[in-house]
């Protein structure tokens, strides 16, 4: 079945995305559940405020979800809140905070979790990205170890060692520079389709800052 993948909508739909989170993260997952009134908790209630949120509809119900958000200096670390310090985003440099996206949340139902929503997700933020924000060159995430190697196959590229996050516990910083036809044709990625050019610049940047974290396995 062909799913509708849009902006989520109004308080009722950002409420179903938060409902859904909560029982993938904590009721499926056994992620750490914080309270409400914690820094993380209060920081990311403000990022979903401030970010981006997609929502993937079969019909009116929604399977799946994901949020990006994007630099600016209206709120604490750069727009990121707390994710600014678990990513070390200031390895980045100048580039930090305006030229960063940091894709979160994503969840999805168990019965779409396979085949191509998260694919088709990585290309929907990435034509938004591209679209409406032109000065984003690089694009971060964490993931599970055992996620790992499907992220990879989207473009993303390890930048650090593991690090335990307030929820989820032991999870990888990945990143991807937004320009890089390049790797996206070499391994085949969604985005190839998608990514109009190759910023030679941006991507010797990045090779260059990670060389150590980007050897493949």
């Amino acid at each position: 079945m062909t799913l509708n993948i849009r902006p989520i909508q109004g308080a009722a739909e950002l409420e179903a995305v938060r409902q859904q989170r909560q029982a993938v993260h904590a009721g499926e997952l056994g992620f750490r559940a914080l309270p409400e009134d914690s820094p993380f908790a209060v920081a990311d209630a403000a990022l979903d405020i401030s970010g981006h949120l997609f929502g993937a509809f079969d019909g009116s119900r929604l399977v799946a979800s994901v949020r990006v958000n994007y630099g600016e200096t209206s709120l604490p670390e750069g727009g990121f809140g707390p994710y600014a310090a678990l990513y070390g985003m200031e390895r980045f440099g100048p580039m930090f905070p305006s030229q960063i996206s940091v894709v979160t949340k994503l969840v999805a139902e168990p019965a779409w979790r396979s085949g191509t929503l998260m694919s088709q997700f990585g290309v929907e933020l990435y034509t938004h990205t591209r679209d409406t924000q032109p000065q984003v060159m690089f694009c971060l995430i964490d993931c599970v170890p055992m996620l790992k190697a499907f992220f990879e196959q989207i473009g993303y590229r390890q930048i650090g060692p593991p690090f335990q996050h307030p929820t989820a516990g032991k999870v990888l910083p990945l990143a991807f520079a937004v320009y890089d036809q390049q790797h996206f044709t070499k391994i085949g990625s969604p985005l190839a389709a998608v990514c109009p050019w190759h910023d030679t610049a941006s991507v010797d940047w990045f090779e260059r800052r990670f060389a150590a974290e980007l050897v493949e396995d």
